[in-house]
């Protein structure tokens, strides 16, 4: 009897856990799109984008405690940064593959990508601060459309987040090798 209260338990939060995780990954699904970008039958890259939103950011968050087992002090404290910052900047996760490793280069200072984001007719240049400090694992336990071969970068905005928040958002990602536009 013992024993299938135990079951019963230890299947209770195994549903519940794919709940979490399957909330977790729609968040993340509708905050994003893919590009895929082709020559024919060549693959010229392959784009994904998030907008850090309150909503996106907090899910990440959530979701980082959850895997590093962080107290609840040290999420508040990264929640309370991340609020911080969306005072002063808008944030964007880019995903970029490009068969050619030279050409994925966004975060160089000569680039041959320009990004920009556009809100209400006005354009706020991108700049990629850094590329992920995250290992592979956890981007793509974090953002489900990185692949191994993609590099992960944070492009920021210099409008605040709360500035542009339920506008039409749309980010342009161009090259010589085409141009992909995200709308939010």
């Amino acid at each position: 009897m013992k024993f299938n209260i135990w079951l019963i338990a230890l299947v209770a939060v195994s549903i519940q856990g794919c709940a979490s995780s399957d909330t977790y990954e729609q968040t993340i699904r509708t905050h994003s799109q893919e590009v895929k970008r082709y020559q024919g039958f060549y693959n010229q890259y392959e784009v994904g984008a998030t907008l850090m939103d309150t909503r996106v950011t907090s899910s990440i968050l959530e979701r980082m405690a959850e895997f590093k087992k962080w107290s609840p002090s040290k999420l508040q404290e990264e929640i309370d940064r991340a609020k911080g910052d969306s005072h002063s900047n808008t944030k964007l996760f880019l995903s970029l593959y490009t068969p050619e490793r030279q050409h994925n280069d966004l975060d160089k200072s000569k680039s041959m990508w320009e990004i920009y984001m556009e809100v209400d007719g006005r354009r706020y240049e991108g700049r990629v601060k850094k590329k992920s400090d995250l290992n592979l694992f956890e981007l793509k336990s974090l953002y489900p459309y990185h692949t191994r071969w993609s590099k992960g970068y944070e492009v920021v905005f210099g409008v605040p987040f709360s500035a542009i928040e339920g506008h039409p958002i749309k980010v342009v990602l161009a090259s010589s090798l085409g141009a992909s536009e995200f709308k939010f």
